[in-house]
């Protein structure tokens, strides 16, 4: 997949490489191509991403980016997506949905403690993830986030496809997780204007 535009202002963490991008098209990997020059958007803008679309509550999801978990499920509807690299040379992405909730994302893999930092300058974010090492969960439990990872969540809301193998197999039934946000009345952060500007070209150095 690449994405349209690059949002400027990148939040890091120490111990990862990180990169936050808009999403604005979801195109195979590697296909990189001409990328659509229109700056037009037209009715409501979502806050996180420049693009059309309400602000909306957020929900935060991991999801694995091997080889074998692609393709993945409902990442075009995502507002932002943080790549992150983690051990190996892999890496696993953040994606931040506000504007639009898919009905099915994933793979959904585990959290890891840069989320928390990124996860910060939203609010408290609903927070949806496979499961995590011992020693992070209590550092879940305390951060400003409403946790729903899958070790509180029925299979209902996470489901296992039959079509792919373990560990890239955990598929998130979003929607539904977040009807029961509302239907619980969690006080769920909605988007709002961070600072950041977008620009279909990134800035050049002096």
């Amino acid at each position: 997949m690449f994405f349209k535009r690059l949002v400027k202002g990148l939040v890091g963490a120490a111990s990862i490489s990180l990169v936050v991008l808009a999403v604005l098209n979801f195109l195979p990997i590697g296909k990189v191509s001409s990328l659509v020059q229109s700056n037009e958007v037209v009715g409501p803008t979502n806050s996180l991403s420049g693009r059309s679309g309400n602000d909306g509550p957020i929900l935060a999801v991991k999801i694995d980016d091997t080889a074998a978990a692609h393709p993945q499920a409902g990442l075009e509807d995502a507002d932002i997506v943080y790549i992150e690299q983690v051990e190996g040379g892999l890496t696993r992405l953040a994606a931040i949905f506000s504007s639009k909730i898919p009905a099915v994302i994933g793979p959904v893999r585990s959290a890891r403690i840069s989320d928390i930092e990124i996860l910060q300058q939203f609010g408290k974010v609903a927070f949806a993830y496979s499961g995590a090492q011992k020693k992070l969960l209590p550092v879940i439990a305390k951060a400003n986030v409403i946790n729903l990872g899958a070790q509180r969540q029925s299979p209902l809301i996470y489901s296992t496809d039959p079509l792919r193998r373990s560990p890239t197999a955990m598929m998130l039934q979003a929607q539904k997780l977040m009807a029961n946000v509302a239907e619980d009345a969690l006080p769920v952060a909605t988007s709002k204007f961070v600072g950041w500007t977008f620009s279909e070209k990134p800035e050049t150095g002096t």
